[in-house]
C-alpha cells in the first residue's frame, strides 16, 4: 500500500494530461479514505463486536480500494496495480470472512440484527 501510494504521487508529479492528473488525484484521495476505513474496522469488529457495521466498513474498504486500483492503473503504467492487487484479493477474502461471521451469528432465525 505504501509503495503504491508513493508510485502514484511520483506519477502525479510528472503527469501531463488532465485525465491522468484527475485519476491520480482521486486515487490518492481514495488512498486516504481506505486508510480511515481500515483504521475503523478493528475497533468495530473486535472492540465493539459490531460485526454488521464492520461488514459495511469492510465492503466500503474493498470497493474503494478496487476503484483506487483501477484509477491508478493507467497513469502509473500498471506499477501501482502490481502492488495493490494482492491487497485487493485479501480485502475480498476478509470481507467474505466478515460476512460469514455476521451470517453465523446474526443471520436468519437469530434474535439480534447484528448492526
Amino acid at each position: 500500500m505504501g509503495y503504491a501510494s508513493h508510485v502514484a504521487v511520483k506519477a502525479l508529479d510528472t503527469a501531463v494530461t488532465t485525465t491522468s492528473r484527475d485519476n491520480l488525484t482521486i486515487g490518492i484521495a481514495l488512498y486516504y479514505v481506505q486508510l480511515g476505513l481500515n483504521f475503523a474496522w478493528s475497533p468495530l469488529f473486535f472492540g465493539a463486536h459490531r460485526t454488521g457495521l464492520a461488514l459495511v466498513d469492510s465492503a466500503a474498504l474493498t470497493i474503494s480500494t478496487w476503484y483506487m486500483t483501477k484509477l491508478l492503473d493507467r497513469p502509473t503504467n500498471g506499477q501501482a496495480t502490481y502492488y495493490l492487487l494482492p491487497y485487493c484479493a485479501w480485502l475480498a477474502y476478509a470481507t467474505y470472512l466478515n460476512a460469514g461471521v455476521w451470517w453465523l451469528n446474526y443471520g436468519p432465525g437469530k434474535k439480534s440484527k447484528g448492526l
